[in-house]
């Protein structure tokens, strides 16, 4: 694993719509959470899912994925938060 991960800061405008995260190729593992206490994330891996098939990440809780691998650049999650103007932090690791 790299030293010094890689920070993303995503800005989450509007409320329950899907936004698209990219991580960067060779990531091998994240880290998610909500800037403080704002909003429940909704996390999915399947394009227009994040509402319907997800993982939930309750506000103030972190959420972490080990031994992954991303082969191409194109490699996606998809977010939704229950509030509008927040704010999400993702770290990667290659």
């Amino acid at each position: 694993f790299a030293s010094v991960p890689t920070i993303q800061n995503i800005d989450i405008t509007n409320a329950n719509e899907e936004i698209i995260v990219t991580l960067p190729t060779g990531t091998r593992k994240m880290f998610l959470k909500v800037r403080g206490y704002a909003s429940e994330i909704k996390l999915s891996y399947t394009a227009g899912q994040s509402g319907v098939k997800y993982i939930s990440i309750t506000r103030g809780c972190s959420y972490s994925e080990d031994n992954i691998l991303t082969i191409t650049a194109n490699t996606t999650i998809y977010i939704q938060s229950t509030k509008s103007n927040v704010v999400l932090e993702c770290l990667t690791w290659a």
